[in-house]
């Protein structure tokens, strides 16, 4: 972990002597800019809708927010609960899609 540390500082002053242990959690917590909605935007209005990648990794996703790079609507919109309860149920083999036989 420390190297691939070490390959994104890319500098002359990044030594494995300078590096804390572990390399720091960026934006934790979020980093909040005005007008800015987070994952963490949970109101009792919001609705949710079921995503995936490619890879047939779930996640749940604000209805009305763009899709991030890579993920597609399963179809599914309702609470975030609802939403999450519908991923435990479909969602049987954690594995990435890539890594079944």
């Amino acid at each position: 972990m420390a190297d691939e540390y070490l390959a994104l500082l890319r500098g002359p002053w990044a030594s494995p002597a300078t590096l804390p242990a572990e390399p720091p959690i960026l934006f934790d917590p979020p980093i909040l800019l005005r007008g800015a909605h987070t994952m963490n935007d949970t109101t009792a209005d919001t609705a949710y809708q079921v995503v995936l990648n490619d890879e047939e990794q779930y996640s749940v996703w604000p209805v009305g927010r763009p899709l991030p790079a890579g993920w597609r609507a399963e179809g599914t919109v309702g609470g975030r609960q609802a939403c999450l309860d519908h991923i435990e149920t479909v969602w049987t083999d954690l594995r990435p899609l890539s890594a079944r036989a």
